[in-house]
């Protein structure tokens, strides 16, 4: 049975829960950002509008670590 019926074959292997513990996006996917589409400064710690049980277990850096751009260059 697919996870999404308008889009049946996207058959993630893993959970969000699964990928945040694994530490995927690097620990960046919440991290702190300046948004120009809706000039809001201070986006941070935005998981934490979400259920705590949701990050049970999950180190917060991988859920809050700042970006490095340097590491790009």
């Amino acid at each position: 049975m697919p996870y999404f019926k308008n889009h049946p074959e996207f058959n993630p292997n893993l959970t969000p829960r699964q990928m945040f513990k694994l530490g995927s996006f690097g620990g960046t996917y919440f991290r702190p950002i300046y948004s120009s589409i809706t000039k809001k400064k201070n986006y941070k710690n935005v998981h934490k509008k979400f259920p705590k049980e949701w990050w049970k277990n999950i180190p917060n850096d991988h859920l809050t670590k700042d970006f490095d751009d340097k590491v790009l260059l």
